[in-house]
């Protein structure tokens, strides 16, 4: 049996017995389960997500070849470099903290998750490393997790929960085997009636007040509504696969009369932004606000719904762009109305350079009023 086989079939036993080689009791409390784990993937890396279950402190990513009783510094995976989610952790070693800033993949941060609640986050780098190329006799390698994943092969992995912070071996800890391949996959996460992913609510309503639709067509008569005199109107539309109905919608709904609606009201203009999440070719794509429509009609009846893969997307940028298209100064007696018309909310933290509680400052600086649709999940 080659090293490559052995270590493929000694991690699936691993994974069978659910990391059942405890390392000191009471360690069952520190058990994950598929449930407990989801992934966001971004483009510098898989954001992994660790439900924080009871008596859980501190997570370390590590090879799920190593036995539990390998406490070592070199048997946790690292990045090749540090990264804003987790290099400035601290890990203690012998009861002595690392030199940092941190390169392992360890979480002690507590967040807050739309799905999970609290939770760890651990950024997986594109390529892993493991073993050391200072220590002699030591073993050294990486694993290009992106196209190791692409090729359709497994990566398998532990995470060592730990009952104190700093991954530290004086409490209780556990391994808990997944793979990776398992949990990358586009996730079903839990709905509310059937419609609306939990926790998309609560995070749209951090922008403004919201209005749920029931279905596409609703949401375009609401955001019909929005065409009134003195008004300057920015959309920004969600292009990202799910949105595939709506976009529908909005094609044969509100596109045929829209010149008509627009040539009958008094002191009217209307901008877009299109957007769709992190990584993609487009994240947003801003047009002026005019009183002529023919720009969003064209952009609009040529948008395709594409892309996206995880639930969040970058709302946050495409309201800072939105609120770019206002201006500085607002006209005397006109309103200003940006509506988010999507189904899926901002991330709960910062992927970009643009923060969520910035722009609502600013847009409440600018008098612009902030009303994001809400839309069915629908299957595509």
């Amino acid at each position: 049996m080659t090293r490559t086989r052995f270590l493929a079939f000694l991690g699936m036993w691993i994974a069978v017995l659910g990391g059942s080689l405890a390392a000191q009791a009471p360690a069952s409390g520190l058990t994950l389960t598929g449930k407990d784990v989801r992934v966001v993937p971004q483009d510098d890396g898989l954001h992994l997500i660790i439900r924080q279950i009871p008596g859980l402190a501190s997570v370390m990513l590590t090879e799920a070849f190593e036995l539990p009783d390998h406490k070592l510094a070199t048997y946790s995976w690292r990045a090749p470099k540090p990264n804003d989610v987790n290099g400035a952790e601290k890990r203690l070693l012998n009861g002595k903290p690392l030199p940092s800033p941190n390169l392992f993949l360890i979480s002690s941060t507590v967040i807050s998750d739309p799905y999970f609640g609290p939770s760890f986050e651990v950024l997986v780098p594109p390529v892993m490393e493991y073993g050391s190329k200072d220590l002699p006799n030591s073993r050294y390698g990486q694993v290009d997790v992106t196209a190791t994943l692409a090729r359709g092969e497994k990566v398998w992995f532990s995470i060592r929960t730990f009952a104190k912070p700093y991954q530290d071996y004086t409490g209780a800890y556990k391994d808990n085997a997944f793979e990776f391949s398992t949990i990358v996959v586009t996730q079903a996460l839990p709905l509310d009636g059937s419609y609306y992913v939990k926790g998309n609510e609560d995070l749209f309503r951090r922008l403004g007040t919201i209005f749920k639709a029931r279905d596409a067509a609703d949401g375009v008569k609401f955001l019909k509504t929005q065409f009134q005199d003195n008004v300057d109107l920015v959309v920004c539309l969600d292009l990202t696969k799910s949105m595939g109905k709506d976009l529908a919608a909005l094609k044969t709904d509100l596109l045929p009369n829209l010149t008509d609606t627009m040539a009958g009201l008094h002191n009217f203009r209307l901008g877009l932004v299109e957007y769709r999440d992190y990584g993609e070719t487009l994240v947003t794509k801003p047009f002026a606000l005019s009183p002529d429509p023919k720009t969003l009609i064209r952009e609009v009846s040529a948008a395709e719904a594409l892309g996206g893969g995880d639930i969040p997307e970058a709302v946050i940028e495409a309201f800072d762009a939105g609120l770019g298209l206002f201006g500085a100064e607002s006209k005397e007696g006109v309103r200003r109305v940006l509506v988010i018309f999507g189904d899926a909310p901002q991330h709960d933290s910062p992927r970009g350079k643009v923060k969520e509680s910035e722009v609502v400052t600013r847009a409440a600086a600018l008098g612009v009023e902030v009303r994001p649709v809400l839309l069915p999940v629908t299957p595509f």
